[in-house]
C-alpha cells in the first residue's frame, strides 16, 4: 500500500510538473506566434528619409513618413547616451531585457509619490514596442514585449539595441531619431550639443506632448533637471558638471527644421519615378540618397525668372496692383471688424480694409505683401501660370524645372502634366518635314492669302478657312528661311498643304511627340496640345545633329548601406533625322533670333537659335530655345485658357523670362560657337 502511494503521489507529482508545463509552453507559445522571427529582428532598420541631391551634391529635397536621420552608435557623444541611460534604464548593461529590480525600483517611487513617475520598462522592452508591437495598453501586448525584449537580447548585442532605441524614438514636431532631434530644437548636430542639451533631449520621449520646450518651458526645465539628477546619481557626471548644467538656460533654434523641399515641382517629379521603379515603401522609409542633374542655383534663378516675368505681364494687364511683388508671405488671421480684418505676421499686427478682401475668419492663412511704407495688402493671385524647362545639351541633364507660378498655390507640373497649343513653336516641325521633302532655305516661298475649303464643316461659316498672318499684313514671294524667322502662317499651312499633313506628323513622331496630333492643316500653325516635354526635346534634336536623347534627371542612387543600385552616365540617343537636315534647321532656327521673331534673345549676347510660339487670341505664350550648351523651354498661360491680354504673343510674354534664366544658365559653361554653316547669311543671299 505504502509503495503504491509512493508510486501514485510520484506519478501525479510528473503529471503536474508536465501539466505546469505543458501550459507554461502553450502559454509561451501562444505569445509568441507573432513574435517577430530572428531574421526581422536582425535585418530590422527603423523607416529612413530619402535623400535628393542636385548635381553639386546639395541637398535638395526630402521624402519620409517619419523624418530620421540616422547615426551608428560610434557617433553618438557619451554625454548623450548617457543621459539616456540615466532616464530611462541605468542598469541597461546589467539585464537581460527584463529588469526586475527596476520595475521594484519605479514601483517604489510611484507609491511614494503618488502617481507614475518612473517607469519599468527597459530600453530594449521600448525598442521592441516601438519596432514591432502595437502602443496599445494591455496585458497581453506587455507579456509579449517582454518575452520580445528577451529575444532581443539574445540575438543583438548591448550597443546595437541602443543605436536602435536612439534612432528609433519619437521627440515630437515630426522628428524621430536624436538627430533629427537635435536639429529641430537646436539647429546643430549631436555632436555640438552640451550636456544640458543632451539631458533635454532625453527628458522628451517620455511625453513629447509635455516636456517638449516648445510646448511647455517650465515642464522641461523640470524634466531636464531630474534628468541631469538622475545622472549625478548615477555617477555618469561629476558635482561639477552637474551645477554647471543645471544652470544653463534652455536656448532653442528659432528655425524650425521642416523638410527639406528647394525645388517642390522637380522634387514631385522625381519622387513619381522612384515610385514607378522602387515602390511607395522603398522611397518612403529606405534611406535612398537620389543624385540627380538638377543645378539648385539656376532652379533659384528660373523660378524667379518666371515669377517676374508672369507678374509684369498681370501689371502691364492691369490683373493687379503695380507695386505688388512676386513673392508673397503667410499671415494669420487675429481680428474681423466691419471695417476690415487684422493679420499679425512676425510678431506684428495689421490692419487690412474690408474692401480689399472679403471676411475671413479667425485663424486663417493669408498670402500678403507689405508696402514700403508698412501697410499690409493681400497678395493678388490672378491664375497666370507658366513653366520653365531647362537641360544640358552635353549631357540631357535636366538643370531646372519650375512646373508653376508657386507650389503651394498650385502643384500642377506645366512642364510635362500640362498640353496646350504650341502655336508657332511647333512650325519648325513643319519646316523640318519640308526640308526632308526637297526644300531648301533659300527656297522662294509664298507669302500671300489662300482660302481652304472644308467640306465635313457643320455650317456655312465654317465652311472655308483663310489663314492670316499675326501682322496682318504678306509679303508676297520670300525665301524659306524669312518665312520661319518671321513667323509667316500662310507659308506654313502652304508647306503642310505641299508635302502632306501626314509627312508633318511622321516627322513630328520622329522627334519624339506622343500626344494625339490633328490630321488637318491647322496642325501647321500648332493647333494640336503637347507639353512643354515633348516640345522642348524635340528641339534639342536641331542642337544634337540629328539625334534624339532622352532626358537625364536622375545620374545615381545609392541604398541604406552605401550600394549603388542604379547609374545613368549616359543619356540614350537615336538618330532620327540626317545630319543634313539638323543642320539647315539650326541654321534656320538661328535666323529667327538674328532676323527674327525672336530677336530679343540677342541679349544674351551668345550664338542662340530657337522660336517663339502664340496661340489664338492670345491664350498661350511660347519661347523654345538654345545656345550650344543649354536648351530652355518656357511657356506662359491661364489654366482656363483665358487670354493672357491683348498683343501678348511669345516674343513679348514669354521670350523676355527665357532671356532672364538664360543669362543666368550661360556662366556655367564655356562660351562656344554653333558649326560655322549656321552663320550668317550673305547679303546678296538674303535678297534672292
Amino acid at each position: 500500500m505504502k509503495r503504491f502511494l509512493k508510486i501514485f503521489l510520484l506519478s501525479l507529482t510528473i503529471f503536474v510538473f508536465a501539466f505546469a508545463a505543458g501550459v507554461i509552453f502553450l502559454f509561451i507559445k501562444w505569445y509568441t506566434i507573432d513574435i517577430p522571427s530572428k531574421d526581422e529582428i536582425l535585418h530590422y532598420r527603423p523607416p529612413l528619409v530619402t535623400e535628393v541631391y542636385d548635381r553639386n551634391k546639395k541637398l535638395i529635397g526630402e521624402f519620409f513618413l517619419q523624418r530620421r536621420i540616422y547615426v551608428p552608435i560610434e557617433k553618438i557623444p557619451e554625454k548623450l547616451k548617457l543621459a539616456f541611460l540615466a532616464a530611462e534604464d541605468a542598469r541597461f548593461y546589467h539585464h537581460k531585457g527584463i529588469d526586475i529590480q527596476g520595475i521594484i525600483r519605479a514601483l517604489i517611487a510611484d507609491i511614494k509619490a503618488g502617481k507614475f513617475v518612473q517607469g519599468g520598462s527597459t530600453i530594449t522592452q521600448q525598442v521592441a514596442k516601438n519596432m514591432f508591437l502595437t502602443p496599445e495598453k494591455t496585458i497581453s501586448r506587455k507579456i509579449k514585449e517582454m518575452i520580445l525584449a528577451m529575444k532581443i537580447e539574445r540575438l543583438l548585442p548591448k550597443d546595437k539595441i541602443l543605436e536602435l532605441y536612439l534612432n528609433q524614438i519619437y521627440f515630437g514636431f515630426g522628428s524621430y531619431g536624436v538627430e533629427a532631434a537635435a536639429q529641430t530644437y537646436f539647429g546643430k548636430s549631436i555632436d555640438k550639443l552640451t550636456l544640458a542639451e543632451c539631458a533635454l533631449l532625453a527628458a522628451i520621449p517620455k511625453s513629447p506632448g509635455k516636456y517638449s520646450p516648445l510646448i511647455n518651458i517650465k515642464a522641461a526645465y523640470e524634466r531636464r533637471n531630474w534628468v541631469l539628477k538622475r545622472m549625478l546619481e548615477e555617477k555618469f557626471i561629476t558635482e561639477e558638471e552637474y551645477k554647471k548644467a543645471i544652470n544653463e538656460a534652455i536656448i532653442l533654434s528659432k528655425e524650425r527644421i521642416k523638410r527639406v523641399d528647394l525645388a517642390p515641382y522637380f522634387n514631385e517629379f522625381i519622387r513619381q519615378k522612384l515610385v514607378e521603379k522602387y515602390g511607395e515603401k522603398a522611397v518612403l522609409t529606405g534611406g535612398l540618397k537620389v543624385y540627380t542633374t538638377l543645378d539648385y542655383n539656376l532652379q533659384k534663378k528660373a523660378r524667379q525668372a518666371l515669377k517676374e516675368g508672369i507678374i509684369s505681364i498681370a501689371k502691364r494687364e492691369g490683373y493687379i496692383d503695380k507695386d505688388q511683388p512676386e513673392n508673397f508671405v503667410y499671415a494669420k488671421v487675429t481680428k474681423i471688424t466691419p471695417e476690415g480684418i487684422w493679420v499679425r505676421f512676425k510678431d506684428k499686427n495689421y490692419f487690412i480694409s474690408q474692401n480689399d478682401t472679403s471676411s475671413e475668419n479667425i485663424g486663417d492663412s493669408l498670402r500678403i505683401w507689405i508696402d514700403k511704407n508698412g501697410k499690409a495688402h493681400i497678395w493678388k493671385y490672378v491664375g497666370l501660370e507658366g513653366g520653365i524647362l531647362s537641360v544640358d545639351l552635353n549631357t540631357m541633364g535636366i538643370l531646372a524645372m519650375v512646373g508653376g507660378y508657386d507650389y503651394s498655390i498650385s502643384k500642377f507640373n506645366r512642364t510635362y502634366q500640362a498640353k496646350r497649343q504650341p502655336g508657332s513653336a511647333f512650325k519648325p516641325i513643319v519646316y523640318t518635314a519640308a526640308i526632308e521633302s526637297g526644300y531648301t532655305p533659300f527656297t522662294m516661298v509664298l507669302d500671300a492669302p489662300v482660302l481652304y475649303e472644308r467640306p465635313e464643316a457643320e455650317n456655312e461659316t465654317e465652311r472655308y478657312w483663310i489663314p492670316r498672318n499675326y501682322e496682318g499684313d504678306y509679303l508676297g514671294p520670300i525665301p524659306l528661311w524669312k518665312a520661319l524667322a518671321l513667323s509667316r502662317n500662310t507659308v506654313s499651312v502652304r508647306l503642310a498643304d505641299s508635302i502632306g499633313i501626314a509627312k508633318v506628323i511622321e516627322v513630328a513622331r520622329r522627334l519624339g511627340i506622343t500626344s494625339n496630333l490633328r490630321r488637318d492643316l491647322s496642325l501647321a500653325l500648332g493647333s494640336s496640345e503637347v507639353s512643354l516635354w515633348e516640345l522642348l526635346r524635340a528641339y534639342t534634336v536641331f542642337a544634337k545633329e540629328g539625334n534624339l536623347c532622352e532626358f537625364r534627371y536622375i545620374t545615381k542612387i545609392v541604398d541604406k548601406e552605401g550600394k549603388t543600385i542604379y547609374e545613368n552616365k549616359e543619356p540614350l540617343c537615336i538618330n532620327v533625322l540626317d545630319k543634313s537636315v539638323a543642320e539647315t534647321m539650326l541654321f534656320m532656327l538661328r535666323k529667327v533670333v538674328e532676323r527674327g521673331t525672336g530677336r530679343r534673345a540677342l541679349a544674351l549676347k551668345r550664338p542662340a537659335a530657337g522660336k517663339t510660339g502664340t496661340t489664338n487670341e492670345f491664350r498661350d505664350a511660347w519661347f523654345l530655345g538654345f545656345t550650344p550648351n543649354v536648351a530652355t523651354g518656357v511657356y506662359v498661360g491661364f489654366d482656363n485658357h483665358q487670354s493672357i491680354g491683348d498683343r501678348e504673343p511669345g516674343a513679348r510674354a514669354a521670350l523676355p523670362i527665357w532671356v532672364s534664366y538664360m543669362k543666368e544658365a550661360i556662366k556655367n559653361f564655356p562660351f562656344k560657337m554653333f558649326p560655322p554653316y549656321t552663320e550668317l547669311i550673305p547679303s546678296e543671299q538674303e535678297n534672292r
